[in-house]
């Protein structure tokens, strides 16, 4: 079963990612915390 099949079987239909990206590592700051402005 793939990730979109999962979400679309037990999310709401505006809840479902339109794209999922693998990555190695987040990004992180200085003291550990991830920076989601760069995940945008």
């Amino acid at each position: 079963m793939t990730v979109q099949r999962y979400c679309k079987d037990n999310l709401a239909a505006h809840k479902v990612p339109k794209t999922i990206d693998f990555v190695d590592d987040l990004p992180k700051t200085a003291s550990g915390k991830i920076r989601r402005r760069l995940l945008q």
